[in-house]
């Protein structure tokens, strides 16, 4: 991921992860998977973000120490601080999808999940997403005022 970063000089890399089981068996779980092609799709990434089909999940991310300077502090309202700083980086158009896996997430009977939630609950979290579509578009202003209009 460091290497991406460095060969694109990107902000974030991105990977996919696959559901196993307790004995490491890929379980019937799937996740959305991240193409590579998308890496500069950067309005349908935020589109797919919207609408719950992009997994940019944080424990398969890197990022640059600069992307802090805009996804710092994350705002109390974000039910996702994974999907916060993806949104982030796709805005900043510096963004790559590495279509390999990168993690194996055990599944157990504990994992916490928003897969199932009602219709209220949703539009709430749509809600939330174009405040923070909002308050992201701001602080990236602001942020390329700082570095000189880049």
């Amino acid at each position: 991921m460091l290497h991406v970063i460095r060969r694109y000089s990107v902000m974030l890399v991105t990977g996919n992860m696959v559901a196993i089981d307790k004995r490491g068996n890929r379980s019937k779980k799937t996740f959305d998977r991240l193409q590579a092609k998308d890496s500069c799709n950067y309005m349908l990434n935020i589109s797919r973000i919207f609408g719950g089909k992009a997994s940019y999940y944080g424990c398969a991310m890197a990022f640059k120490r600069e992307l802090k300077e805009v996804i710092l502090t994350f705002p109390k309202y974000m039910e996702s601080y994974d999907t916060w700083i993806a949104m982030a980086a796709n805005l900043l158009k510096s963004n790559v999808h590495l279509e390999y896996t990168v993690l194996e997430h055990r599944l157990h009977g504990n994992n916490v999940t928003k897969s199932h939630r009602k219709l209220g609950k949703r539009l709430h979290s749509r809600i939330l997403f174009a405040r923070a579509l909002g308050e992201l578009s701001i602080r990236i202003i602001r942020y390329r005022i700082i570095q000189g209009g880049e």
